[in-house]
């Protein structure tokens, strides 16, 4: 037994080569972001590159999986990589400290070549991009399309 067993049992042993190897790329590790991080290397997913330019703040507290009294004016990406490390030390996460444009979204995406995005980040201008080039280059995303700290 493994701490995959239960995902094995699930979903066949087979599968789990082609979870491991699967690459996500996550825009944005706020209250949706962090959350999915997590979720996808409890999964099994070990190749994993974040983009996030923003430090803990006490208002993230309430909603961000990571975040603690103790790691407050730390960046949310260092923080979730040391707590993905500890669930699974054979991940690779990769970090890009990047307040993304619209501009970039094309080159990073050609750069690193995912197999999957997730959209987490709060900047309209940068979703609609993101799902532009996502679909131009065939890769399933996933769009959160709540905007953080905008009513």
């Amino acid at each position: 037994m493994d701490q995959w067993t239960r995902i094995k049992w699930m979903l066949g042993p087979d599968i789990m080569s082609t979870i491991k190897n699967t690459h996500v790329l996550i825009i944005g590790v706020g209250g949706v972001g962090s959350h999915a991080t997590e979720s996808l290397i409890r999964s099994g997913i070990e190749h994993i590159t974040m983009i996030d330019y923003d430090k803990i703040d006490i208002t993230n507290l309430n909603r961000q999986i990571m975040t603690n009294i103790n790691n407050i004016g730390k960046y949310k990406i260092d923080v979730l990589e040391e707590r993905m490390k500890q669930i699974n030390p054979n991940s690779t996460i990769q970090k890009q400290y990047l307040h993304l444009s619209k501009e970039q979204i094309n080159p990073i995406i050609n750069q690193i070549k995912p197999n999957y995005v997730i959209d987490a980040c709060d900047t309209m201008e940068v979703k609609k991009e993101l799902i532009r080039v996502c679909l131009k280059q065939n890769i399933p995303f996933i769009s959160c399309m709540g905007t953080g700290n905008k009513l």
